[in-house]
This record gives structure tokens, sequence and C-alpha cells, in this order.
């Protein structure tokens, strides 16, 4: 029998197991960690990979565009990008962007208005129009019945997959798989949107997914050591790390990590303190809000700078950094350049040369976003 493969086209629909809330009264902010069922499914993960999960859009969104439309939701449609026959319900709920609005439906629904303001919009200003607007409140305004709803669906963008490094070990956990849920709102013009990803997970019991390898974010397979950098949602993927190397009995981590401030946002605290403890794990730090002076993970490095630097240099270390491409990541890499230029009396162009060789020799692995 041949394995069934999982995609974005072909997900397996999975069971929701718990969702508990990480971050304690108080905090500014509010993450969830989940765990699936993968019973059925024969999917085979490695930590370091991804999931992909496909929510459904909020019931009112797509309540919103079928009184729009003014059709029912069990009206049958054919929308060339799936190939068969389908509910317009159905379709709305799982397989569209709700927030993208492109050129092509602004383009097919020109001729069918009664005055020139869309068009007008598309000359003018159609960036400033999509980035406050999202496709339920452009349909409001400028959908005619005149466009057939099966022209309209087949114009559509896909809905897009939201991707989240696994937080668990399959060696540990079988066939259940654990995320780490970034709970977020924000507004986009005068409307409100909250994470769709968490507001399917509050309110169904089961979730479409599918799992994305990535080879080039795992851990060593022997007991080398291992240096982890991953603040706040970064956190994720090194949960499943540290459960697969205390699997295999290889003690030698280090993982840096923290958020705004410990007494609320300290995640995993109890399991992280436990494998400390047991001797499996070094812990380091850093909580932005708890002092006048904000402390990062990058500060956290530099004060180990003479440890970190033996563990790369003699022990063959590697460094593995999770989360936030835009500055984290970026001020954790200098950090390493600054340590080689201390210890090694580098250079800052010699030092950047030395953590450019470390990602060629595979011993500097990115997993950031």
């Amino acid at each position: 029998m041949n394995e069934i493969k999982y995609s974005i086209k072909n997900p397996f629909t999975a069971d929701i197991l718990s969702l508990k809330q990480l971050n304690k009264k108080g905090s500014t902010k509010s993450n969830h960690f989940a765990e699936f069922s993968l019973e059925g499914s024969n999917i085979k993960y490695e930590v370091g990979c991804s999931f992909g999960l496909l929510p459904d859009n909020d019931d009112k969104d797509v309540a919103q565009i079928l009184s729009i439309l003014d059709i029912s939701g069990d009206h049958r449609i054919s929308p060339k990008k799936i190939g068969s026959e389908i509910t317009l319900s159905e379709y709305l709920f799982q397989h569209v962007n709700l927030t993208r609005v492109t050129k092509k439906i602004a383009a097919a629904l020109i001729p069918h208005q009664k005055d020139d303001r869309l068009e007008k919009l598309l000359e003018d200003d159609w960036k400033g129009y999509t980035e406050k607007h999202d496709l339920v409140e452009f349909l409001e305004e400028f959908y005619s019945k005149e466009l057939d709803v099966q022209e309209l669906v087949d114009l559509l963008s896909p809905m897009l997959a939201r991707f989240y490094s696994v937080a668990s070990s399959q060696s540990v956990m079988n066939d259940t798989l654990g995320l780490f849920i970034a709970d977020f709102s924000y507004k986009r013009g005068v409307k409100s949107h909250r994470s769709l990803t968490s507001m399917h997970l509050l309110n169904k019991k089961t979730i479409r997914l599918f799992h994305q390898p990535n080879p080039s974010f795992k851990p060593p397979e022997d007991d080398t050591p291992i240096i982890m950098i991953g603040p706040g949602t970064g956190i994720a993927a090194f949960l499943g790390f540290i459960q697969e190397r205390v699997h295999r009995k290889h003690c030698h981590n280090l993982l840096f990590t923290g958020d705004r401030n410990k007494e609320y946002d300290f995640y995993f605290e109890e399991e992280l303190k436990k494998h400390e403890q047991h001797g499996n794990l070094k812990l380091f730090t850093a909580f932005s809000r708890d002092s006048s002076h904000k402390v990062y993970v990058q500060d956290r490095l530099w004060d180990q700078k003479e440890f970190l630097f033996d563990l790369i240099e003699n022990k063959h270390a590697h460094i593995f950094v999770s989360g936030d491409a835009q500055r984290m990541a970026k001020d954790v890499t200098l950090t390493i350049e600054r340590i080689f230029a201390d210890q090694k009396k580098l250079s800052p162009q010699d030092a950047h040369l030395a953590v450019k060789a470390l990602k060629k020799e595979k011993r500097f692995h990115l997993d950031v976003y």
C-alpha cells in the first residue's frame, strides 16, 4: 500500500487533544501549547521540522459573504483550484484567503459598477485600500450580482497555511504532536482581527494539517554539545530538541530563552528546570521587562562568552537560532562574532569570516521568521 502524502492540497484532519494557556494572568501576551493526534496518519516527523495548519475561516465572515452574494451555502460550485464539486460554504470556510483582495477581482467587477469609484481606486490607491480592507469589506462595497458566483470563486486567493515549528519529539510522544501557538489581535483599517489559528483551536475539535520537513535544522545524532537560542516563540523547536536529546541520553544541551516578564512569560519553566536539575540542560534566561535596563538573549550570550567559545572552538558545538529574523537573529549573530573577536583577538572582519565558516561547516543553524 502506498503511503499517503499529506500536503496543503491534501491535509490530514487531526483531533485537537488539548490547548493550554502558557502566559499567566497579568501578561501582555496570550500564547498556547496545543497537542494534536496524528493517529492513523502514518506521519513521521523529526525535531526541527514544522507543520502547516489550515484553520477554518471565521463563521461571521463566511456568513457575511453568503449574505452579500445572496446565495445559500449549500450552492454547489466547481473551483478550478480544487477540480471537483464542493459546496460554496465549505469552499469559503476551508479554501479561501478572506484577507486578500486582488486586482483580478477588482478588474472583473469594474464593468458591473454604477460609477467609476472602483476604477479610480485601482488606478490611484489600490495598495492603500487593500492594506486597510479585507475581502468581506471589499465585496460589501463593490460586489455586483452580474458577476457569476462561479467566476468570482475562481478569482479568489487560496487559503494560506500557518507554519509552526514542532515542539515535541515523536520518539517520546509517538502519535501526539505538540505545537506552540502564538495568539494575537490586530486592527486593519476599522476592523479588528484575531489570530485565525487560535480562534479555530478554541472553538473546533479537529484541524487540517500537513508535515513540512526541515533536514537542515536538527541536532547532531551524537552527544556533541548544542547551543540553542530561542526567545519567545523561538523556544518551540527546542522543546522537541530537548525531548529528543534526553531520550537519547545526550546531555550537553544549552538553552538561551526568555520573553518580557519572568512572572508571567516563563514558558515551560517547570519542565525546563526539571531537565536542568537532572543534569540534561544548562538554562540561561533573559526577561527584558524585569529591569530598567532591558536584557536580551544576546546579553546572556556575552555573559557566557568564555564558556561558549570553548564549546564552539574546542568541543565543536553546534549553534541553533530560532525565532525573530528582523532583530533577534541579527543581534545574536553579531554577538557570536563579538565573542570570536574577543576570545581570539580577531578584527571584526575576521570574526565575521569565522562565524561564516561555522555556517559552511553546518554548525551554525538558523530557523527564523
